[in-house]
């Protein structure tokens, strides 16, 4: 499996990464045949009008496999996700930071804190390329994303791939994973989402700025970007 459909090999497959974020035995019980890896080709284009860029930026997105998906399919985790970002805008209401959350649209406060900025869509590039640390469900995209803009990761993994990119996540030093769990079950959120994984959000990103060197460790990954296609080996 890759992410959430069967994978079909054929002569030449693209991967959208880079081999050094690829686990090492990538090829084990895979077909042999040529992986090409491809870096992402996206030209950030910043807006600084979209907010007070004089503070450092806190960017939280679980994207639509857990604000879409989830939420539309399990009440439970609707109702825990609403706890817990509930919990994170009482600790983080008076930080001399600032907060852009999406929220796909769904009503989950009534009011937030000044330092919140909650948005229906955003352009996740253009927000990372300004982002101090990124809290992530580590969905593929995002987590390649976040590796392009060199920005930290708080991931929160809820199922699927996003477990396995997780531990990528903290394996390779760029970022803190907040649920060690390897048992792929879209049952656990709700066991997870509360007050104490949100103070566990503050004390991680409390966390990175001293005892990560993110930017270092993805410098070192992207070596070799400006080649247009990196070759397994």
């Amino acid at each position: 499996m890759i992410s959430d459909g069967l994978h079909i090999t054929g002569q030449q497959n693209l991967v959208w990464s880079y081999p050094s974020l690829t686990p090492k035995d990538f090829m084990l019980n895979r077909k042999q045949t040529s992986y090409i890896f491809v870096h992402h080709l996206h030209k950030v284009l910043s807006n600084n009008n979209f907010i007070d860029i004089k503070k450092p930026l806190i960017y939280f997105s679980f994207g639509t496999a857990v604000m879409g998906n989830l939420w539309n399919q399990q009440l439970d985790v609707r109702e825990k996700l609403k706890l817990f970002i509930h919990t994170l805008t009482k600790l983080w209401e008076n930080k001399n930071f600032n907060i852009i959350f999406v929220n796909l649209g769904k009503e989950i406060g009534n009011e937030y804190p000044p330092n919140w900025q909650v948005v229906q869509y955003a352009d996740q590039i253009d927000v990372l390329s300004r982002a101090s640390v990124f809290i992530t469900h580590a969905g593929g995209n995002s987590f390649h994303e976040a590796v392009i803009a060199q920005v930290p990761m708080v991931a929160i993994p809820f199922f699927g791939d996003q477990l396995l990119i997780a531990h990528q996540i903290e394996k390779l030093g760029l970022g803190i994973n907040l649920i060690a769990d390897n048992e792929i079950d879209t049952k656990k959120p709700k066991n997870f989402l509360n007050e104490l994984l949100a103070e566990k959000v503050v004390m991680a990103v409390d966390k990175i700025p001293g005892n990560l060197s993110c930017k270092q460790v993805i410098a070192l990954i992207l070596i070799g970007k400006s080649n247009f296609l990196l070759r397994y080996s």
